[in-house]
């Protein structure tokens, strides 16, 4: 392992997960090949990281203005596209046939949402507004939402860009920090100012199901959840769970139902994450830290951390597979790490306490 992490110092090479193809009393396909190592090319930092469905292509954005997409097994670059801002958010639709970002000066202001074709990363249509959250595509119906400033989250065919419906999920001084639907499709959690609610996305014209409240400010009588203004906004594969950045803690497990909860990443500050396939490995970084941690979601305990950014890590991201892990720095640099053991697995499970 610590030869992988050297590479994160050094000239990347060209690598094969465990050595190569799988021995021959192996039940399983042998690994496809990967790079290991570093990309380089943005001239700003790494804003925005996506992988392709099928795990072959990474999307790049930074605030230089370019989306890069590089080739997973060889690490080539594949195109270059350049805008006017900033590339705040990327999204590959999940049957591939579509990238979606947002561009604009910064988190807190953003700008138009644009499609563009996957394999060259150009452009065929730009939606005009001022749009700041992540792009969260529904698993089944070929939509996707984002939000505005002004609390309302859009929903649009990822085919053609048509919009499909408008909710205010907040009121118009507060803005939505993240979005996500659950794999089953049965929910869409938006985080908006200090607040995480569960909708469905039949009815999300009227109450949500749930508001995630966290109990230290219960006990006083008080409407919080765990933290203020969080992007995170997470759904196990089984989507039974939901994973929150937390003010008192790192990350936070809860119920749909919003009446369990538990307490992951203790200690850490988290600025962003991301699930692997797995399910129980949680894959973050921090604010003003150059390291990605990776957690094991339902003991709360650190497993592994990967290190050789030169700067602030901004951005992360776990490839479909599991097999990758992608992360973004202010030091301009992509870089892609071997992901042990973030395979299939079980979804993780929150427990009393915390």
């Amino acid at each position: 392992m610590a030869a992988v992490l050297a590479l994160g110092l050094a000239t990347a090479v060209f690598l094969t997960t465990r050595g190569g193809p799988a021995p021959a009393d192996d039940a399983g396909p042998p690994r496809r090949a990967l790079f290991l190592g570093t990309l380089t090319g943005h001239k700003g930092p790494v804003s925005a990281l996506a992988f392709s469905p099928d795990g072959r292509v990474l999307a790049s954005g930074g605030a230089d203005g370019t989306v890069r997409l590089w080739d997973t097994a060889t690490g080539k670059q594949k195109a270059l596209v350049e805008h006017d801002q900033p590339v705040l958010q990327l999204a590959y639709s999940n049957d591939g046939r579509t990238l979606v970002g947002i561009s604009g000066e910064s988190e807190f202001v953003g700008g138009p949402l644009w499609l563009a074709d996957p394999a060259t990363g150009r452009v065929r249509r730009t939606l005009p507004g001022t749009y700041v959250t992540n792009v969260a595509f529904h698993p089944r119906n070929g939509s996707f939402a984002v939000a505005d400033e002004t609390g309302i989250v859009f929903t649009y065919d990822a085919e053609d860009g048509s919009m499909k419906d408008q909710i205010p999920v907040a009121g118009p001084t507060t803005s939505v920090d993240g979005l996500r639907y659950s794999p089953d499709g049965a929910w869409l959690g938006v985080s908006a100012g200090a607040l995480v609610r569960l909708w469905d996305p039949r009815t999300v014209t009227s109450a949500p199901r749930t508001e995630l409240t966290a109990p230290e400010f219960t006990k006083i009588g008080k409407r919080f959840t765990t933290f203020s203004a969080s992007p995170v906004v997470l759904f196990s594969p089984d989507s039974k769970t939901v994973i929150t950045e937390g003010a008192m803690d790192g990350c936070r497990l809860w119920t749909t139902s919003g009446d369990v909860r538990t307490s992951a990443c203790s200690g850490a500050g988290v600025a962003g994450a991301a699930l692997a396939p797995d399910g129980r490995s949680l894959v973050t970084f921090g604010t003003g830290r150059r390291t990605v941690e990776v957690w094991n979601a339902n003991a709360g305990r650190k497993t592994f951390t990967y290190r050789g950014h030169l700067g602030d890590v901004t951005a992360v991201a776990v490839s479909p597979g599991g097999d990758l892990v992608a992360s973004g720095g202010a030091d301009r640099i992509v870089r892609l790490w071997q992901a042990p053991g973030l395979g299939q697995g079980a979804a993780p499970q929150p427990t009393e306490g915390g």
